[in-house]
């Protein structure tokens, strides 16, 4: 049956209205997405020197001479462990100098250590935000310009010692988005390469972000991180200094 003038109207304005709906509402996640979200930093991260001044503070704190656990001493009482370890000891890391370091000392570090050959491309360098209890970890999809997908997680230390994100919430912009759908592949590209197929996979939750949360110093010497305590403006790491045993 085919309708008349009256109803064909009221149907063609039905289409009108669900057509402008549907418009504003995707105009209005276009512009959530291109939004920063609050928490997000205003302006470039510090230079070069910031992130290197940052970078010496930490070296001299992983250096420097701790006391000795005595509930691990002697070293059999400690079996399969560390020779020797120390007191667990804190260092607190403040935001300004995580995003220095984050964007001037990150990739030479990483490549350095043949975690990377070079920062992928189409993503901007990592920003982190400490607010009580999470992480906001972000980067820019298509470069420093681009629109920032971020994902809100919590650090946490594996019984084997691999260190992990854990989301809890993601969004492009104020664009608010399931976790699962963030930095999926289509968000920056049909192919990505390996390299970023891994990084978004360490972001998502889906493997641990390193594998030993430990940092090796001269000798037999290392760091192993024991917790990370996000709080608002900055991380505290609880740390020790431990003493391989000698393998020979």
């Amino acid at each position: 049956m085919i309708p008349g003038p009256k109803a064909r109207r009221r149907l063609l304005a039905l289409a009108a209205c669900l057509a402008l709906t549907v418009a504003g509402a995707l105009l209005a996640a276009l512009l959530l997405a291109g939004a920063a979200p609050d928490w997000a930093p205003a302006g470039p991260a510090p230079g070069a020197p910031s992130a290197e001044a940052f970078e010496h503070a930490v070296v001299r704190q992983l250096t420097a001479v701790r006391e000795e656990d005595p509930s691990r001493s002697p070293p059999a009482a400690t079996p399969g462990g560390p020779a020797w370890a120390s007191l667990p000891w804190s260092v607190s890391l403040h935001d300004d100098d995580l995003r220095a370091w984050l964007s001037h000392r990150l990739e030479p570090w990483a490549v350095s250590r043949g975690l990377l050959s070079g920062w992928p491309a189409n993503l901007s360098h990592p920003v982190v935000v400490c607010e009580d209890g999470v992480l906001h970890v972000a980067v820019r999809l298509g470069g420093p310009e681009g629109r920032l997908a971020h994902i809100s997680c919590i650090p946490r230390i594996a019984a084997d010692g691999s260190l992990w994100l854990t989301p809890t919430a993601a969004g492009v912009g104020r664009l608010r988005l399931p976790p699962e759908w963030v930095l999926r592949d289509g968000l920056i590209g049909k192919s990505p390469d390996a390299q970023t197929t891994r990084l978004l996979e360490c972001l998502r939750g889906e493997r641990p972000l390193v594998d030993h949360a430990v940092i090796p110093l001269e000798g037999r010497r290392l760091v192993r991180i024991l917790d990370l305590s996000p709080r608002r403006g900055r991380l505290e790491v609880r740390c020790r200094t431990e003493l391989a045993r000698d393998r020979n």
